[in-house]
This record gives C-alpha cells, structure tokens and sequence, in this order.
C-alpha cells in the first residue's frame, strides 16, 4: 500500500521566497524533510564557497559597502579575509565532510581565493561602470493570492554610470561560466519587481550575475540579464503551487531531479529508506490485467 508521511498540524510557512520555491520544484519530498519537518541540511562545499564570497564582497561590512562608505581595503587584505571567514565556518559547521568533500574543498577555495582579490578591485572591470548603493537590500512584499509575504535579498543594488538606471546585482560562486539560465532570470526578477514598485521606477531593472568561476583556469564573468514580466510570472504562478502543495499535503517526490545524490541531498539515505517498496510490497501492488 502507498506510505504515507504526516505533516506538523497546522504548519504554515511565515514567508514565502524563491528558494522555497525552487526547492519545492526540485522535489517536494526535501521540501517536506526541511521546510516542514525542520530536519538539518547539511552544509556542503558549494554553499560554503558562496557564503563566504557574498559576506566578504558583498556583506554589511565587505568590500562593496567598504567602497560605498569611501574607504576601502587593499585587495589582498579582502582575500585575507575571506580565508579567514571560510576557515573559521568550515571549523564550526562542517566538521562531518568526507575525504572527498575535503578535497574538493581544498580545490575550490584555492580557485576562489585569488578571484576574491582579483574581484574586490574598484578598479576590477566587471564592476566599475556600476556606482554601488546599497548591498544586502531586504525585500518584503506581498502578490494576491499569497497567504505569506515573500522575503528576499539582493547582493548589490547599483546604478549604471552610463545609462543611470538602476541594476540589481547577484555574486555566485559557480563551476562553470553563467549563461541564459533560467533560474538566474527567476530568482532576481522578484528582487528587480520589488525595486522597481519601492522607488516607484518606469522600468523594471537590468539585472547583472557577477560570477566567481571554479575552473581550471579560474575566471570571473558577467551576465546582463533583462528582466520580463514574463519571468515575474512565471516565479509567482511557482510559488501558488508551493503554497497549494503545503495545503494541500502534496510534497511529490523526484527521482528525476539532478540533485537527487547523497552529493546534493542532505536527506537522500533516509529518503530511500523511509520509500523504497521492497520486492514483497511491489508483489501486492502489482495486478495483472485481466484477459477479455
């Protein structure tokens, strides 16, 4: 018979955002396992390496609200910094990391490091047509027919020099160049909405994915993206179907998805443990159709 999982009663999400929103995409069952349950993801290296970049370039007290504030540091003292910060996390939260993960960890941070410095440049072309205003920028704002607000942040919000708009600005640290991703257009056209509606403008603005690259050749890129309502769209019609799915108890789960690897999924093993059907149960499911 099917297996069935109970939620906490009553649960409610406070907010709404395109993270949970995403998550839910990918497979609602880690949704459930995290969202719902409140059970602990595990912090891998991918998320280390982009806490550490958006704190040390783009946090309250990094490199782009040291140069808003008129008095930056040299870049080797910001790729200080950063080795510090990324130390001192993994120490505290990822203790657990197998051979392999430490591996890879070692890999990345020796990549990334060197961009950290090589970025946080006023100087550094990828940025310097953009005057910065204000970093860690919260959203919150409410679209009918949500039952919750929806939170975000943007890294960086500048204006172009040349044009003088506005333009919202995303840090990733990723392993391969950025490209038309459709994600990267989803996620930050909330944060070009949300700008847009809190300054009153008649455009929706550019957005920019400024991206450190893991590669061989370690690299630093840019993407401009222009936002469409279309993708606004497309991102609240995502989060009506998570907000559905939570009240409705639908958390389906994804087999299919990319992520679905003890690589990507802090709840993979007990994930297959708690709905894999033995031989046993599949012989009581399995009916054979009868012959006319």
């Amino acid at each position: 018979m099917p297996l069935r999982m109970s939620k906490p009663s009553g649960y409610k999400p406070k907010n709404y955002s395109w993270s949970q929103a995403k998550k839910y995409l990918n497979c609602g069952m880690q949704y459930q396992y995290s969202k719902v349950f409140g059970l602990p993801e595990k912090a891998g290296v991918g998320l280390l390496m982009g806490i550490a970049s958006d704190e040390i370039v783009m946090g309250e007290t990094g490199f782009f609200a040291d140069l808003i504030g008129g008095a930056p540091k040299s870049s080797s003292e910001y790729e200080a910094d950063f080795s510090v910060f990324v130390q001192n996390t993994k120490d505290r939260h990822c203790k657990d990391w197998s051979d392999e993960e430490e591996y890879t960890f070692e890999k990345d941070y020796e990549r990334v490091r060197p961009l950290i410095a090589k970025y946080c440049d006023p100087d550094c072309e990828t940025h310097r047509h953009l005057k910065p205003l204000k970093v860690q920028v919260k959203y919150n704002f409410n679209l009918h027919g949500l039952n919750a607000p929806i939170i975000g942040y943007s890294d960086l919000i500048a204006v172009d020099k040349g044009t003088h708009q506005r333009v919202v600005v995303d840090l990733k640290c990723v392993k391969t160049k950025p490209w038309q991703s459709a994600a990267y257009r989803l996620q930050t056209s909330l944060y070009a909405l949300a700008e847009q509606q809190d300054h009153d403008l008649e455009y929706l603005p550019k957005v920019e994915i400024h991206s450190l690259v893991k590669t061989k050749k370690p690299a630093i890129d840019a993407l401009s993206l222009q936002i469409e309502t279309s993708d606004i769209t497309t991102v609240y019609q995502m989060l009506l179907n998570l907000q559905f799915g939570i009240e409705s108890n639908y958390f389906p789960l994804n087999r299919l998805s990319n992520l679905c690897s003890m690589k990507y999924c802090s709840f993979y093993e007990k994930c297959f443990n708690e709905h894999d059907r033995k031989i046993e149960t599949l012989k009581d499911l399995y009916a054979k159709e009868k012959e006319g």
